[in-house]
């Protein structure tokens, strides 16, 4: 198991999607402690990542990589790329791994066909024209696009995407030619995503190099990619699942996504978790906000 932290500093030093810092850290926190009670759990973060997760919370990860502070020194001022550390982290395993988002929670380990699967993913969001038209907006504004990905949707018309709330796999190949090809996605458009007005969708570029490049490679290579949720459901029965914490024990997986991290109700149900499973960190993360140590 491998857990990302986002190599932009001030997406962790603010509230990282959260409606306030306290629940960003306590989302970290509460993440890692339960993959914990199933897997060895590594981090691939940045130095900031490190004093804050491993020398103040005083997280309990197996091992911690650097490599994030590549991403510092290459993209000072980095917009529009947040998925970018992930598929860093991606490209350096050497041993099958899950990557899961610091807003996925288990409650038991994941089914042997994840686990021992080529490659996996959360689930297949289908499109039903929102990825269209988030992708036919990169088409007009993007000065590179891949042929790999030209090629499946001039055949195809499809855009849907494999959600990365988990990501990872075996096939050690892939992931290897997957990143590079991704970083290449950003460095050949940085000109134009570093604009602030450059997409409608902030995170439309990010899915596009992350979730939709996979699912095209993917389909190029014929490639069976293990999902975790059946993708059958409806997306408003999925994302409703995703975030029911009441039925946590018998879903096994949360992953509060996208805009449900701002729901305070949401954001209170994880801090709730944290006080009732780990009390130890929940009264460090207070303590230390109150005293803004972080």
């Amino acid at each position: 198991m491998v857990k990302t932290l986002p190599f932009q500093r001030s997406f962790f030093l603010n509230s990282g999607g959260w409606s306030h810092r306290t629940f960003n850290y306590m989302s970290w926190a509460l993440s890692c402690l339960r993959f914990k009670k199933f897997y060895k759990v590594d981090l691939v973060t940045d130095t900031l990542g490190k004093e804050i997760l491993i020398d103040t919370l005083e997280l309990p990860y197996d091992n911690v990589s650097l490599k994030l502070d590549e991403l510092n020194d290459k993209y000072p001022n980095p917009k529009n790329i947040w998925a970018l550390g992930k598929i860093y982290a991606f490209e350096i395993q050497q041993e099958p791994f899950i990557h899961a988002d610091a807003d996925v929670f288990i409650w038991e380990r994941f089914p042997e066909k994840i686990e021992n699967a080529a490659l996996i993913s959360q689930q297949l969001e289908q499109d039903a024209g929102y990825h269209e038209g988030n992708l036919k907006e990169l088409y007009s504004r993007l000065e590179y696009i891949p042929d790999v990905i030209k090629s499946y949707y001039n055949k195809t018309g499809d855009a849907s995407q494999y959600n990365a709330g988990i990501i990872g796999g075996n096939n050690f190949t892939f992931f290897q030619e997957y990143a590079k090809l991704a970083r290449e996605i950003v460095d050949k458009n940085f000109n134009v995503i570093g604009n602030t007005d450059f997409l409608i969708n902030k995170n439309a570029f990010p899915c596009f190099f992350e979730q939709y490049l996979f699912l095209c490679m993917a389909r190029e290579k014929e490639l069976n990619v293990e999902v975790l949720i059946d993708s059958s459901k409806s997306k408003e029965h999925i994302f409703q699942e995703l975030i029911n914490f009441h039925n946590a024990h018998q879903t096994h997986y949360i992953h509060l996504l996208g805009a449900y991290k701002l729901a305070y109700n949401n954001a209170k149900i994880v801090s709730y978790y944290l006080w009732k499973e780990f009390p130890y960190y929940y009264e460090k993360i207070i303590n230390l906000i109150h005293e803004k140590k972080i």
